[in-house]
């Protein structure tokens, strides 16, 4: 395949790009292995039809900083078609106005916009990480067993650009399918 090849030689020419090409064993599977093969001590994911703004993980870290006992960051997403168009009434996740945004995520739901996630590694690993079983809303829960050892940060502007195509895995969907 014409993408492992070009993989291949990032891996050969940069000793920070490491390969682990296996058969798929799902989602979760997939986001616990590079959560285990990471190397730094906060970990981010962009999904291949997602986008970062070019100062997401900058000001993701800026936002860690002024809350040194935070043990993620998160933050607002723009929902957008294949287009790029903007779709701001698609209420793919809920809207969090509060820069401290524990209590709403455990009073009210899902937020998280997972592509905007800066969590700390270390601490996913010694929760149990992506647990394997789950196949929707993997990093809610991931999330929500790292709220128990401190609180979350959120940024409230967009930094990051879902593709939203009314059938993926997150949103309103996967909670309504997650029980059964």
């Amino acid at each position: 395949a014409v993408g492992r090849a070009v993989l291949r030689r990032f891996a050969e020419q940069d000793p920070r790009v490491r390969l682990d090409i296996r058969e798929n064993q799902g989602i979760s599977a997939t986001f616990q292995r590079l959560l285990e093969l990471a190397r730094a001590p906060w970990v981010a994911f962009c999904c291949s039809d997602d986008r970062w703004a070019p100062d997401h993980l900058q000001r993701s870290w800026a936002n860690l900083q002024q809350h040194p006992d935070a043990v993620l960051a998160f933050g607002r997403a723009r929902i957008v078609d294949a287009d790029d168009v903007e779709h701001p009434e698609e209420q793919v996740f809920g809207t969090i106005t509060d820069p401290d945004p524990t209590e709403p995520l455990l009073l009210y739901g899902n937020s998280f916009c997972f592509i905007s996630a800066l969590i700390k590694r270390e601490l996913a690993l010694e929760v149990g990480g992506f647990d394997p079983q789950n196949g929707v809303l993997q990093d809610y829960d991931l999330y929500l067993r790292m709220l128990r050892h401190g609180p979350a940060c959120y940024l409230t502007e967009p930094t990051v650009d879902f593709r939203w195509d009314g059938e993926n895995a997150s949103g309103p969907k996967a909670s309504t399918s997650a029980g059964g």
